[in-house]
């Protein structure tokens, strides 16, 4: 069962439509928009928090959590509770598990991690949406 102990949430105007308990990152507006991923390039974009609430389209506040633990949607692979999770690449979509979830990471480095898992989920098709507890690191 998916928990939550927040610590620290900030509303953002989004710039784009958000889903619930995605990964998101901030845009250069100093707004936010769901995460396709990690990025490797110059920059480094990184997840900033996940969404505890849901826009439609642009220009509308959404909280932001990213201190604590939060409810996060997962991947379609399956979680062990303490494992090291990253963002999915993709465009974010209700009807997939890609876009804004998170799955295991396989970095040693721990370069790409962005929480912890503290619940566990089986493996599943996409479109079988499930809600994990993640520590924020």
């Amino acid at each position: 069962m998916a928990y939550e102990i927040p610590i620290q949430a900030v509303s953002f105007p989004s710039t784009a439509a958000v889903i619930q308990y995605r990964c998101v990152v901030l845009t250069s507006g100093g707004g936010v928009k769901p995460s396709t991923g990690q990025s490797t390039a110059a920059g480094w974009v990184r997840v900033f928090g996940v969404a505890q609430d849901k826009t439609t389209g642009s220009g509308r506040i959404v909280p932001v959590l990213h201190q604590g633990v939060t409810k996060v949607a997962a991947s379609t692979k399956a979680i062990k509770v303490g494992q090291y999770l990253r963002a999915t690449s993709g465009a974010a979509s209700t009807a997939t598990n890609l876009g804004g979830t998170v799955r295991p990471t396989t970095s040693d480095l721990l370069t790409y991690a962005i929480g912890q898992a503290l619940t566990s989920c089986a493996a599943a098709a996409a479109g079988n949406q499930r809600l994990i507890a993640m520590r924020l690191l």
